[in-house]
């Protein structure tokens, strides 16, 4: 009879097994029984208090070198039904994080009503929904233990390659809050999974299934709750109207040296759970201007002043075909910029300022000038084109005259461009919304005289 070749297996058990290292069978005797992991019991209350967008950051192994994880079941002879075999000792560090301990982390989320990212039904956009994140949840597993029994057909003197057994596994968690920027919350959970009968994903299945266990009592812990729940929750200075009325700024007068502390000042940093981008005020009652691409799906982002504050904000509005949005801040007595009213010309000095690539480089002011102006046919919009450095992160930063009055919002920029057997670095090519446009397409219409500003009001 013709051996059938094997199955080459994938998932978090067989990576775990490929990486370790195999010692000699450890004695005669059965391995004892695992002890059984304490299940969490979710409170009413805890259930029906609405959390803020958590999303699982990464799940580190970290057991101890040289401990046993796997042990399998034996007889002599393999009278029991399962093959004997080596036990598995544990090699070395790895961050693992595959779609099936993503998707298991979703639903045991969601099954606890959670608010949670990373739908796997959601087949598009899925960066846009991470951004929604406001807490992003790390495991290390401590301890993984698997008592398994490889299938042994006594008849065949065969093995089936079908497991089952029993799987203790032991994490500590974090939860990080994008807001705060540190670690708000620690906790120790553990999880239990059975298989029976063996199964072909049996090794698989006993990791995925005690992760879930421990999964769902991070869930249901009142701590965890509690700490993903306790965000001051941001109350606009404009309800959601079908036009908005902001008050003119008085315009910056002179060179934009003179005025780059009030421009410095009026300008942020958006950070949402996938990334960073820039922004601006534009009201001193704390509304901010960015992109759509930028916030993407999030209801509540991190604002980052100049000065290194953090601020929890709002998306109010957006606009998905101009890429645009309005955030509200939850304090007011902000610095904005003023909007000038007048079209940028073409050769006119430009200035643009933002956070490219990195958090460190918050208030990066770069020059150029108008190079002319573009229509994008997709999306039935205009752009204004420079020559301004833009970098990722840029995007949603001001773009201002001489004297630091915004004329348009930033979009995106060509990076480098393949060249032969080499590249080019900038192209000094970038495209910005106009910013009349960008007023236009959320619903915003200047009122009054520059040089004061009230509330805005609705109609």
């Amino acid at each position: 009879m013709q051996r059938k070749p094997k199955t080459k297996r994938t998932g978090p058990a067989y990576w775990a097994a490929s990486v370790l290292v195999l010692v000699a069978l450890q004695g005669c005797s059965r391995p004892d029984p695992l002890p059984q992991a304490r299940s969490v019991e979710p409170s009413q209350a805890a259930r029906g208090q609405p959390t803020q967008p958590v999303a699982l950051d990464r799940v580190l192994f970290g057991m101890p070198r040289d401990s046993t994880v796997i042990e399998f079941k034996y007889a002599p002879a393999g009278m029991d039904g399962c093959f004997p075999r080596q036990a598995v000792i544990w090699g070395q560090q790895r961050s693992y994080n595959p779609p099936e301990l993503q998707d298991t982390f979703f639903e045991a989320m969601n099954s606890a009503a959670v608010d949670v990212v990373g739908d796997p039904k959601r087949l598009f956009d899925a960066e846009r929904e991470r951004a929604r994140a406001l807490f992003r949840v790390a495991g290390q597993v401590t301890e993984l233990k698997l008592v398994v029994c490889d299938d042994y057909n006594r008849f065949t003197s065969m093995r089936t390659n079908r497991y089952g057994g029993q799987s203790l596994i032991k994490l500590r968690w974090q939860v990080f809050s994008n807001l705060e920027q540190r670690v708000v919350y620690e906790i120790r959970t553990e999880g239990n999974a059975a298989q029976a009968p063996p199964s072909a994903a049996g090794l698989d299945m006993l990791v995925i299934n005690a992760f879930a266990h421990a999964a769902r009592n991070l869930a249901n812990d009142a701590g965890f709750r509690e700490a993903v729940s306790r965000l001051q929750r941001v109350e606009p200075s404009v309800p959601r109207p079908s036009r908005i009325e902001l008050v003119r700024v008085a315009a910056h007068r002179g060179p934009i040296g003179d005025n780059i502390d009030a421009v410095r000042l009026a300008t942020a940093t958006i950070q949402t759970g996938s990334g960073h981008g820039s922004g601006f005020f534009v009201s001193r009652g704390g509304l901010l201007l960015t992109n759509f691409h930028v916030v993407g799906e999030a209801r509540d982002v991190t604002v980052r002043l100049v000065n290194g504050r953090r601020l929890l904000a709002r998306v109010l509005r957006v606009d998905r075909a101009r890429d645009v949005a309005l955030v509200q801040v939850e304090e007011r007595n902000m610095t904005p910029l003023p909007v000038r009213e007048t079209a940028a010309q073409i050769g006119e000095t430009v200035f643009s300022i933002g956070t490219p690539l990195q958090g460190s480089l918050q208030s990066t002011v770069t020059r150029g000038i108008v190079s002319g102006f573009r229509g994008d046919s997709a999306r039935g919009v205009n752009l204004i084109q420079s020559d301004v450095a833009v970098h990722p992160g840029s995007s949603g930063g001001p773009l201002m005259d001489q004297s630091g009055n915004v004329v348009a919002l930033t979009v995106s920029g060509l990076g480098a461009v393949s060249a032969g057997r080499g590249t080019i670095g900038g192209t000094g090519i970038a495209f910005f919304v106009p910013i009349d446009e960008a007023l236009r397409a959320l619903g915003i219409e200047l009122v009054g005289t520059a040089g004061f500003e009230r509330e805005p009001t609705r109609r």
